[in-house]
């Protein structure tokens, strides 16, 4: 009886395919953790849990955001095509190049020249003659006299930019960067990228919240408060009336929230 217990327990086993060969390679390997979510057994690679069908588990190392093997160039556990493995290297953190391309994440910059581009900072970069702002072309800009202002502002000699977006008519060589999005050069003031043709650049100055004032106006962002008086104006921190009204800003007539009023006083 015990015999027929221990054979059918055997055929048990066999038959549910703990003793399958490709099964026991496979869940018999314990993985080890890579990094950036990737793992590896002696026969794979995973990313996550999923299987990266193809990628050599011994020629197998993370770069970055990218990751590679002998044959192929690999980003999120999938495969990059048409890149060269063997000459691809990382550029700060979200670029790759190999000896002919390259690459911002996964996205190829088709007129990049992989010998002369380097990383400038804040998503910038350039080669010889472009300069780039993440995977995309920044208009004509010359990579030669190309500088970076702040966090949203850039310039070169002939040229302001607000991200990729050129500030028209701007003076490269006296802009000035306020808060709030707003700036000014030596003729005009502008909010991001558009000119604000009705403010006065003697008497401008920016308040908090997006509001601005100058002699004659009051401006939400690069919009006239028709209503506001620019004498009597002010933005206010947490501003609450006494029957509740929260508010932003007031003047001797209205309170406002976000640019619109919301009572007369």
């Amino acid at each position: 009886m015990k015999k027929f217990m221990l054979f059918l327990l055997l055929s048990l086993i066999i038959n549910c395919g703990y003793y399958d060969t490709e099964k026991k390679v496979e869940l018999g390997s314990s993985k080890v953790e890579l990094g950036e979510f990737y793992s590896k057994n002696r026969n794979y690679i995973y990313f996550f849990e999923n299987k990266i069908e193809g990628a050599d588990p011994e020629t197998f190392e993370i770069m970055g955001i990218y990751a590679r093997d002998k044959n192929r160039v690999y980003l999120r556990g999938e495969e990059i095509k048409n890149i060269d493995s063997k000459t691809f290297k990382l550029l700060g953190q979200y670029y790759g190049v190999d000896y002919k391309s390259v690459y911002y994440t996964d996205i190829q910059l088709m007129r990049a020249d992989p010998e002369t581009f380097e990383i400038i900072g804040n998503f910038y970069s350039k080669d010889k003659n472009r300069v780039y702002l993440r995977d995309r072309e920044l208009g004509n800009s010359d990579p030669k006299t190309f500088n970076i202002i702040d966090k949203d502002y850039s310039k070169d000699k002939k040229t302001v930019y607000f991200w990729e977006v050129e500030i028209k008519g701007a003076d490269p060589q006296t802009i000035k960067i306020l808060d709030d999005g707003y700036s000014t050069d030596k003729n005009s003031v502008y909010y991001l990228e558009n000119k604000m043709e009705k403010a006065d650049l003697k008497t401008f100055e920016v308040l908090n919240f997006r509001y601005s004032t100058d002699k004659n106006n009051v401006y939400f962002r690069d919009e006239v408060i028709n209503e506001a008086n620019p004498g009597t104006f002010r933005s206010v921190d947490h501003g609450e009336s006494g029957d509740g009204l929260r508010y932003d800003a007031e003047d001797k007539n209205n309170f406002y929230e976000n640019g619109g009023i919301i009572k007369k006083k």
